[in-house]
């Protein structure tokens, strides 16, 4: 398929870079009717950038379509993942939440779907890396999909805590596939074109990894703070303890401010003798609650 663009191209060239040519596997010679750009300033382009030109642009209107469900589908999910990590509305809007999610979810589900139906047809194309460009892309839709099933699995057993941690995964992952892989070609792209496919094949292999890495340890630095503020919180001693339990209390007029607000939304009084069964496992609740924020 190269040899093809072997041809001196018809129109003027504008750009030539003296050491991108045709001696280094990575570089492909473009044609006059294959320009593998839409500007067309440029003699040599890597060479998987020409066969994309080839097979999208070039190609067939089927293949294209499910090019651009991916690139869509995506790119909505990608920007309500985003959403649904804003605190304020997710506390807010509970109900918005969950549905916002689940449409997240299909967007996601549907875009890799596609994007896999592409993917099995790149193990003839030489500068994508062959079958290990699509045991590459398997692996990427895997590092996207078993996070994200977990994480709604997650959910629907009201694990909030897990599910949070494994959406941020998916997070990384998606973030990963859209800018990392992109950066890889930019970055290491112009060092490897002495190779015909090992920009391709680094760009495939480790950019969700990469995304999900960095999720990682932002997600393990959060807690680092958050267990650093409750040890300083802890070290205060009673003086902070009181606080607490006045930001957590409800004021009444005329009374003290010192039942907690699990009691006042199941509308249990606070009882002088020792409290009910109900009482006392609306209380258990509150505490569980109050050390999983500050825990």
């Amino acid at each position: 398929m190269l040899s093809d663009r072997a041809t001196q191209v018809s129109r003027p060239v504008l750009v030539t870079w003296p050491w991108a040519n045709s001696k280094l596997p990575g570089m492909a010679k473009c044609t006059s009717n294959n320009a593998c750009t839409q500007f067309g300033q440029y003699e040599y382009h890597p060479a998987w950038a020409a066969d994309f030109y080839d097979r999208f642009v070039l190609g067939d209107a089927v293949r294209r379509g499910r090019l651009y469900v991916h690139i869509w589908l995506n790119t909505v999910a990608l920007v309500l993942g985003l959403v649904q990590f804003r605190g304020d509305l997710r506390k807010a809007y509970p109900r918005v939440h969950r549905t916002v999610g689940w449409l997240a979810t299909a967007l996601c589900s549907v875009s890799v779907c596609s994007s896999m139906t592409l993917a099995v047809e790149h193990g003839t194309v030489e500068s994508y890396g062959g079958k290990l460009a699509v045991a590459g892309w398997f692996e990427m839709a895997a590092c996207v999909l078993v996070p994200l099933v977990i994480g709604v699995r997650k959910a629907q057993r009201r694990d909030f805590a897990a599910h949070r941690r494994w959406m941020v995964r998916w997070s990384g992952a998606m973030w990963g596939a859209f800018l990392v892989f992109r950066a890889i070609f930019l970055v290491i792209g112009p060092l490897l074109r002495w190779h015909k496919n090992a920009s391709t094949l680094t760009a495939v292999w480790a950019c969700a990894p990469i995304g999900m890495g960095v999720a990682e340890v932002m997600m393990n630095g959060g807690r680092k703070q958050s267990a650093e503020k409750a040890r300083e919180s802890f070290a205060k001693g009673p003086t902070a303890h009181r606080a607490r339990r006045q930001r957590n209390a409800v004021e009444v007029p005329g009374e003290v401010p010192s039942r907690p607000r699990a009691y006042v939304k199941l509308g249990i009084p606070r009882s002088k003798s020792q409290p009910t069964w109900l009482a006392r496992a609306a209380h258990m609740h509150f505490l569980r609650g109050t050390c999983a924020v500050q825990l």
